[in-house]
């Protein structure tokens, strides 16, 4: 059964693919939590990449699609003092940016990360230049404007986040982007004078989404 991918076109896969390049991902050797998990697509990959031991937590479990794989009805907008247990490695795929208390979601991460565990978090990428150039022109944030997704509500700061995250006990240790070269959210006119912006402006965060790469202090 196809079980559907709620983010922009391929971005699980190179999601799974990075976390695969990474020393410290053994799949039958660590266990994974997928936060936000929806139908269970990540999951799924994540099955395919060999993890056996995995939680999926949502608030609408209904739409999970995966038997074999236990999942927790959450709402990460109210705080809650249950536990799933520790794991090696949490994601939290495009659901930061739909959250009114996104603390919920750092908290919830602290608490189930084993001690070297790794967390990472994907979430639409509002520092690049086409992203700034929109803004510049129509006054409001891609990704967040009356063209997107209307539950986004928590554009992320690159420099909040890195604030915020050691009240939690955590640390931002990495950044990457998706894509890694081009956009596919942006209009071909929009790609075209960005990529001739950047020759004045180095373009430091490139592409549509950002992934955070979390762990303790």
């Amino acid at each position: 059964m196809e079980l559907r991918e709620r983010a922009n076109k391929g971005l699980h896969k190179f999601v799974i693919e990075w976390l695969q390049q990474q020393s410290w991902f053994i799949p039958n050797q660590l266990s994974l939590m997928d936060i936000g998990c929806g139908s269970g697509a990540f999951l799924k990959l994540c099955q395919e990449a060999g993890c056996g031991s995995m939680h999926g937590l949502d608030m609408d479990t209904q739409q999970f699609g995966l038997s074999d794989i236990p999942v927790s009805s959450i709402n990460l907008d109210i705080v809650t003092s249950e536990s799933f247990g520790l794991f090696n490695v949490i994601t939290a795929l495009e659901i930061l940016e739909h959250l009114h208390n996104p603390g919920n979601l750092f908290q919830l991460i602290s608490s189930h990360l084993a001690p070297d565990g790794k967390a990472v978090i994907t979430t639409p990428n509002i520092h690049s230049i086409a992203a700034r150039l929109l803004f510049l022109g129509r006054g409001r944030l891609p990704h967040f404007d009356n063209k997107s997704d209307a539950t986004h509500v928590y554009p992320v700061y690159l420099e909040n986040i890195q604030r915020i995250l050691p009240a939690y006990g955590l640390k931002l240790s990495a950044v990457h982007y998706f894509p890694v070269n081009g956009h596919q959210i942006y209009s071909r006119s929009t790609v075209l004078i960005s990529k001739a912006l950047s020759l004045m402006v180095p373009e430091k965060h490139p592409g549509d989404n950002l992934m955070l790469l979390l762990e303790h202090l």
